[in-house]
This record gives structure tokens, sequence and C-alpha cells, in this order.
């Protein structure tokens, strides 16, 4: 993939994921980016807190990216510009245990057993590098989802969709969910992977133009993203929940 055309006064955005759903809420922002895929082997770090493990994970997943575009790195002739590399990673967190994406439907179905009828936690951490001076950003949102108590056959039927498979705790909030999921207090697109609030602040520290007005961040029914709204007015006790 080439690397960005990008002007004097503003970096190129890359952002360090293969994940559609990133791909989708990242181009919300109306912000001009490439995406950089690299092999990552997630089994290195081992894990500590639910926080410090998927921040560790964006982190690191930001930075083989932003070695790969560093400024004087060549490719054939060319040199790279400088670059703000987004890297991000999610989990769910149950009984303070981390839960990833399951290697099978078997594995899926242990996930959403465990789930059932109780709140968990979804941990997304995004990391922004700044491979012109190295510098690193970083932050973690958290967001509670409570689980209905769905039974057997809602549960069979999810699992045989095939949405399970690449979704960390077996589950995807943003469709097929609604016999699944009661609601959530929170940020909804962290939910989904990608907190755009959280996004939209890193890249503005780092001085991008966003097109646009906040709030950047919404719910699937256009409303305000309650963490974003929490941010802005300088809190950071509980927000209110919402459904899905």
């Amino acid at each position: 993939m080439p690397d960005p055309i990008v002007t004097q006064h503003q970096p190129a955005i890359v952002l360090a994921s293969s994940s559609p759903r990133r791909r989708v809420l990242l181009s919300q922002l109306g912000v001009q980016f490439t995406v950089r895929i690299t092999d990552f082997d997630e089994t290195m770090t081992a894990p500590a807190t639910p926080e410090s493990y998927v921040e560790s994970l964006a982190r690191q997943k930001a930075g083989v990216v932003a070695w790969e575009s560093s400024p004087g790195v060549m490719e054939g002739e060319a040199v790279r510009a400088r670059s703000l590399v987004l890297g991000s990673d999610t989990v769910v967190s149950v009984d303070g245990e981390i839960l990833g994406k399951p290697a099978s439907e078997a594995e899926a179905t242990a996930m959403l057993t465990r789930l059932r009828g109780r709140d968990h936690e979804v941990l997304t951490a995004v990391a922004l590098i700044d491979t012109g001076d190295g510098s690193t950003r970083s932050r973690v949102v958290t967001t509670t989802v409570h689980m209905r108590e769905f039974d057997d056959a809602a549960l069979t039927a999810y699992v045989a969709s095939g949405e399970p498979m690449d979704k960390a705790g077996g589950y995807g909030i943003q469709r097929g969910t609604r016999k699944l999921i009661a609601g959530f207090s929170g940020c909804y697109t962290n939910v989904v992977g990608f907190p755009l609030c959280e996004v939209a602040t890193l890249l503005l520290e780092a001085g991008v133009e966003i097109p646009g007005l906040p709030p950047y961040c919404r719910l699937p029914d256009g409303q305000p993203c309650p963490h974003e709204q929490a941010m802005a007015s300088g809190q950071s006790g509980s927000v209110p929940a919402s459904r899905p």
C-alpha cells in the first residue's frame, strides 16, 4: 500500500488494524487515513490486569507499524513522511478474567454461557504514536454491558450465525444481539471496538484537524455518547445506561 500524501501542517494518519469495524468508525470522523496491517503475536504479552493488558497490546500493535512507518525508513527510493499511527485492542472482562476472541464455536458458546444473565466489562485501548518524535499517548475506555438471561435457542442461533468468531467475548453489539444484550453503561463505540470520543481526543491533541464539531461519538439512536459528555464536563464517574 502506498504511503499517504500529507500536507506540511498535518501528518498522515495510519490505522494499525485489520478490523473493518474500526475502519468504518474512523472514517466517521472525516479524516483521511490509510491502513497498515502487520503480523503480531498477542500471546507475547502476559496479562496482568485487563486494563494493563489491553493497553499494552494497543501500544505494541501501534509500535510495530510505527517502526515500519518511521521517517527515514527506506522503501525503494521513497522516504516515509511523519505519521500518526493508531493501534487498538478490545477485550471482555468478567470476574477479572480476560476473554478474547473465541477459537471455535464451542469456545464461543462457553463464553456466552458464562456471560448470560450477568454484567461484564468491555475494555478498549487506543494508542497513538507520532513517528516524528516517537511520543506515545494511550487511553483505555471501559463500558459495562448488561446481558439478558437468553435461552439456549437464542444462543445456538447466534453462534451458528458466525458472528462471534472475530469478536472479543464472542459477540458484537452492533447487530444480531437484541436477544442477548439488555443494555450498556458507557460508550457504545467502545463495545464495537473503537471509542471515537477518545480517538478524536488523541488526534486533536496531536494537532489533527477534525471536520465538524463534537460530539464525535454517538449512540445508535444518534444521541451523544455519554462518555464523551462526561469527558467534556470533566466528570469521571458512572454514565447512564442505554439500550442497544
